[in-house]
């Protein structure tokens, strides 16, 4: 019998088979022979409403306030500039190109948080000139935020545990329609579920059935995470090559054929206390060796701790007794040690003995006489 994520994981890879090679236009009427334990399979004709009602059900609705500002980036091979809003704007239905989220000459309006996001999911970026343009809202818009799942609860959270199955399908979901696109002008198949689902949110879904959605806000694409993992590589590598800042050590480690440019801050003390001791309300320090001379003076310096509370405890360990065990136990050992090779250097010496002092009697039996 399926689980109920696998009922919903299962119901949508048929879902996916059917609306690519069966049936794009025309939806399906729910199978009433299905088996007993088959009842966690979510049908085709069924897997757009359970959609809608997972999402409710996580409230994964944000609302966009008037005068939020969005970019978007066009470009143009031959070098045009593009000026006006209409210009910059949605392309008119006969240009409409396929998309993740919308079909070929099906308009939609693709806006990004951040410039360089913008840039990134062109179609054609690196092609001729880049025009960008920044939108502000003029009225407050509701969309559907498909980046904002909750985290998968335990199986030991008692209180979330029923809605585990559904969370950890649509995490599985999201990963799905995120995958990477072909960027050609070829018509691919493989966007039709994730093209479904959009005209599902856009022209049926209703939000406590009368609010419906504006737009959807995507799950970013492996471009947003190269020009981010990009950006910080070339920071990085500006900052060590410099080595302006006085304030860390610098050093290039070699290991096997790699080369590794290092940099690490002399004084933690700054970034301690932005990183961990203003954003946490209480932290712990415990080691064997944070006092030194019986107090905490060298570990408050270095770790900028103005204001501390301070418990040294008595160790359980009997060093006194436990030392002079220890001591005797090696002294002991080192004795064995040189009483068994003495022992073992004479043994030796003897069988050398025993084999040059062999001889044979005339009865035929052997002796041994060590001399």
């Amino acid at each position: 019998m399926l689980s109920r994520d696998e009922g919903l994981s299962s119901g949508w890879r048929e879902f996916c088979r059917a609306v690519k090679h069966e049936t794009r236009y025309l939806f399906f009427k729910e199978n009433e022979e299905v088996e007993e334990q088959d009842r966690e399979f979510v049908e085709p004709g069924r897997m757009l409403a359970e959609l809608g009602s997972l999402v409710g059900a996580c409230g994964l609705f944000r609302r966009l306030e008037a005068g939020s500002e969005y970019w978007r980036v066009r470009w143009d091979k031959e070098g045009k500039k593009f000026e006006t809003p209409s210009e910059m704007g949605p392309p008119p239905e006969s240009k409409a190109r396929q998309s993740r989220m919308s079909a070929a000459g099906i308009p939609a309006f693709y806006l990004a948080e951040k410039p360089e996001t913008a840039l990134a999911e062109t179609r054609d970026a690196g092609r001729g000139t880049a025009s960008y343009g920044k939108f502000k809202l003029l009225r407050d818009l509701t969309v559907l935020e498909l980046v904002k799942i909750p985290r998968i609860p335990s199986i030991l959270n008692e209180g979330r545990a029923q809605s585990r199955p559904s969370i950890k399908f649509l995490h599985e979901f999201v990963r799905d329609i995120s995958k990477p696109i072909e960027r050609d002008e070829n018509v691919h198949f493989e966007y039709t579920p994730t093209q479904v689902v959009t005209e599902y949110f856009r022209r049926a879904f209703r939000i406590e059935k009368e609010t419906t959605l504006d737009g959807m806000q995507e799950p970013p694409t492996d471009a947003e995470s190269i020009v981010r993992r990009t950006r910080q590589v070339r920071f990085d590598l500006n900052f060590i090559i410099k080595g302006e800042d006085k304030k860390f050590v610098y050093w290039l480690e070699r290991r096997g054929r790699g080369v590794f440019l290092r940099a690490s801050p002399i004084d933690v003390s700054g970034l301690l206390q932005d990183k961990l001791f203003e954003k946490v309300p209480t932290v712990v320090l415990t080691s064997a060796t944070l006092s030194s001379a019986g107090n905490f003076n060298f570990i408050r310096e270095r770790l900028g701790l103005d204001q501390a509370d301070e418990m040294i405890a008595e160790s359980i360990f009997d060093f006194e007794t436990k030392n002079a065990t220890i001591r005797l136990n090696i002294e002991h050992c080192i004795a064995r040690r040189y009483a068994t090779n003495h022992l073992h250097a004479r043994l030796a010496k003897g069988r050398d003995s025993e084999r040059q002092s062999m001889s044979f009697w005339p009865d035929g039996k052997s002796g041994n006489r060590i001399s």
